[in-house]
Parts: C-alpha cells; structure tokens; sequence
C-alpha cells in the first residue's frame, strides 16, 4: 500500500455508529443487532467508537411521517468535525431517500468522513468510493418504493374483499389463527361494542355529543379520554356499520359484523346534517324556531315579542307573515301526535329496493373510478383520461349515495309511537321533539284566505309536507 494511502487510512480514528430499524420487523435486523456487528468492525479497524445513535421504529424513506432525531445528531456531528467515519449495518440504515444520500454525501465530502457498511469503508473523495455509494442509495430506494407498493397493493386488495386494515375501530377485536399468527378477522368487543350502542342510542334521543363524552369520562368507560369529537367518530364511522372505507370512501360490504344496523347509522347521520332551525346556539325555547317556512318566500320563522304575546315571524327584511306561536306549536303538536298514534314505523323505515339498489350502485361507481387510478398508476392511462373519468364518475356517485341515504325513522322515534304517546311526547325536551318534527315533516305557513277581520287560528294556512 502506497505511503499516502497508509497516512490516510491513520487518521481514520473516531468512529459513529448509527443503527435504525423501521415498524416492518421483516426488514433487517434489530438495532441491537446492527450495532453488535458494527462493534465488531470498529474492533476489526482499531477504531475508537466515539458514539452509538439509535432510531427505532422511524422510517427512512421519503414516504415517512416521522422525524429521525437520532440521524439529525449524526449530520450535526458530522458538520462539527465530530467524527472521522460513519459506520452502519448497510447503506438503506443511514436513508432510503436518494435526495437524503445526497445531502449525507456531500456533507461527508465537505469534512472527510468516511462511510462504512456491511465491512467496506468508502471514500467520498474517491470517484469508484462514490458511484458505488450513490448506487447503493438507489438501489435502497427503488427496494423502499417497492416494498410500499406492495402495501397498497395488500390495503386495495383487503378493501375489495371487506377485510379488516389498520387501527382497529374502538368497540372491535382481532383475531388470529393460534398457529400461524395471522389475522383472520375482527369481532365486535362485547364491552365496547355496548358502549358504541348506548352512544347511539342516547345521541339519537336527543342528547348532545358534549354531554355523552362528559358521562363517559365521569363514569371512566375507555384509558383514552372522550371527547365530543371521539364521541362522533364512534358512530360515523361506516366501519361500525360493517362497511369497508378505502381512501376515505365507502368501498362494499366488510367482512366483520356490524355493531350498528343501516337503519340506526343512516338516522345518525341525517341528525348531522345541517339542521333546519339551527341559529348557533344551543337554548332553543320555541317549537318551529327556524323549522316552520314561510310560504311567500321560503325563509325560515322565528319568535317575536308582539305587545307581550309570542309570534311566529319572517325574517325577511319585508316581513311577509307572522302566526300566533301557542297557536301553531298546538296545532302542529296535534298533527304530529296523531301521526305518531297511529303510523306503523316499522313499515316506513324499512328499507326500499330502490334503495338498495342506489347503494349498490356507488360500490360499483367507485370500483371503476377507483381502476381508473390504479391504471394512471401504472401508466396505462394518461392524467387528462383520468380527469375525464373523475369527471364523469364522481357526480354519478354522489347522486346514487344521495338516493341511497332514505329518510330514516330513528329507533327512538319508532319507540316513541303508539298508544300512549302524548305522555311519552311531553316527556320529551324541546330540542328532542324538534329532531321529532325535522325527521317526519315540512311546516309552511300560508297567508290566511279567510276575510279580512276574521279572528281565531286558520288551519288550512299552514301547509303540511311528511318527509317519512
């Protein structure tokens, strides 16, 4: 070996060792691992190791979430002069990112540190030293593309065939094959899945998300505290209702059963929709507030003060109709109960084959827009062919989800009709009888034909429209 090159490989004293592994325990090898073998190399080269950095469980790919602090201290070391060779297990340990290895290669070059892996050491000063690390870089990346190509190609073909992805939803269980230790499927989780239900069935009878996540967390049900947003997601979530989401979209039938029937989990999302009579604020005192019409223009009524007396009023600037507000809650009142007394819900709620049939439809909708993708993907289909297909698509399936959500009946609803429900009906709050009025029916008050002067309530100038 010439003289320069014995002098060179001299100063090469200080040592980093830096081991990774990501959440994919089939690549590689623990960093306790990494770092026994590197020891070794650095006990081989009768190198001092200054330092063993460790980031477990990060990825190092451009498609990570995650930050390494671990390999931040590194490049900081490197910049100061700290070290004199960085060693690791093998090139994809330091980056799987061809834009990170140039950032490592240029900041090694700047201040002479060497690399290592698997036993060689690289100079980066050195043309052969550097190709070869540069194609180890792309070489680490094109395994790191592939191996998530392979992911989605596992999450697309689990969603297509109903099957259990990612987290699992609170209220659910996996479950394993004891010899393989395979997932074979998730089950409702007897406790939590009676939670799910009593969060249903208390938000459809009126209570507020606020109130239900503030019990849950006095009566300390779940180690992860409830809020009224956690308290949402426990029962919009189309997974709970035993549908597969991909990409944010309901793909088909999943493989697990629900713990909400269609029925309940399209009532909770119509009493999520904007409401009819909302103004902002939570103290609703008045019956029709915002929900009775007004059959000029359409705007919404509410009450005002008319020399002492409360009356349904336009709010339009022009002020088209006014109504007496104990007449109309009276009549609208009776109207409703009656219907109550006397409608069979389970006939009406059941669901329509039209219905199922527009569900159906958007499943089949969003398989082709979704092959659309995986095609532009693979670059059998160009980006404006794709744009194309989105175009055409996209509207049809809202239409056909649109058709697909019926005017559900609540349970709750169907509970509160039959004999008896004038008594069940005042036990109810005003907001709980208003989420009664927006489900079944339209309110539109008319202007009275009746003569001018004629005093008392004129039913036929309210105008009423059942939704269900």
């Amino acid at each position: 070996m010439a003289t320069a090159e014995v002098v060179e490989l001299e100063r090469v004293r200080r040592a980093l060792i830096y081991t990774r592994v990501s959440k994919d325990k089939r690549q590689g090898r623990s960093v306790e691992e990494q770092e026994a073998e590197c020891r070794r190399v650095c006990e081989h080269e009768g190198w001092t190791i200054a330092d063993v950095l460790t980031d477990n469980d990060r990825s190092a790919s451009r498609y990570a979430a995650k930050t390494r602090p671990a390999w931040e201290q590194v490049k900081h070391r490197i910049a100061t002069d700290g070290i004199d060779v960085l060693v690791t297990w093998e090139a994809s340990r330091s980056s799987r990112d061809l834009a990170g290895f140039v950032e490592l290669r240029d900041l090694c070059q700047a201040h002479g540190v060497r690399l290592n892996y698997k036993g060689r050491t690289l100079d980066l000063d050195v043309t052969n030293d550097r190709f070869e690390a540069g194609l180890h870089a792309i070489l680490a990346e094109r395994e790191s593309d592939e191996t998530r190509d392979r992911i989605l190609r596992a999450v697309r073909s689990q969603a297509q065939q109903g099957r259990p992805h990612g987290r699992v939803l609170y209220g659910y269980k996996r479950t394993y094959d004891p010899e393989t230790g395979a997932l074979t499927g998730q089950v409702p989780d007897p406790d939590e899945a009676e939670v799910v239900l009593e969060i249903a069935r208390r938000f459809l009878s009126g209570e507020s998300l606020y109130a239900i996540s503030d019990d849950l967390n006095a009566r300390r049900v779940s180690n992860k505290p409830w809020s009224a947003n956690r308290v949402k997601r426990c029962i919009t979530n189309p997974g709970y209702a035993g549908l597969r989401v991909y990409q944010g979209e309901v793909t088909g039938d999943a493989d697990w059963p629900a713990i909400l029937d269609r029925r309940t989990f399209d009532a909770i999302a119509t009493r999520l929709e904007p409401r009819r009579g909302g103004r902002g604020g939570t103290d609703v005192k008045h019956l029709l507030s915002g929900i009775a019409l007004c059959g000029k223009c359409a705007e919404p009524m509410y009450v005002w003060k008319d020399r002492g007396k409360g009356v349904y009023a336009c709010t339009s600037s022009r002020g088209h109709l006014t109504r007496n507000q104990d007449h109309l809650d009276a009549f609208v009142t009776a109207i409703i109960l009656e219907r109550l007394a006397t409608i069979d819900f389970g006939d009406v709620s059941a669901e329509q084959p039209e219905v199922a049939a527009a569900r159906e439809e958007a499943v089949v909708l969003r398989k082709r827009l979704d092959d659309a993708a995986v095609e532009y993907s693979k670059g059998d289909l160009s980006a404006a062919m794709l744009g194309k297909v989105e175009a055409e698509l996209v509207p049809k399936i809202k239409a056909a989800e649109k058709r697909s959500r019926t005017a559900a009946v609540p349970p709750n609803i169907g509970e509160l009709a039959g004999e008896g429900v004038d008594e069940r009906w005042d036990a109810l709050s005003i907001e709980q009888q208003r989420d009664v009025i927006r489900v079944l029916m339209d309110v539109t008050v008319l202007p009275s034909t009746r003569p001018r002067g004629t005093t008392g309530f004129d039913p036929d100038a309210v105008r009423i429209e059942w939704r269900t």
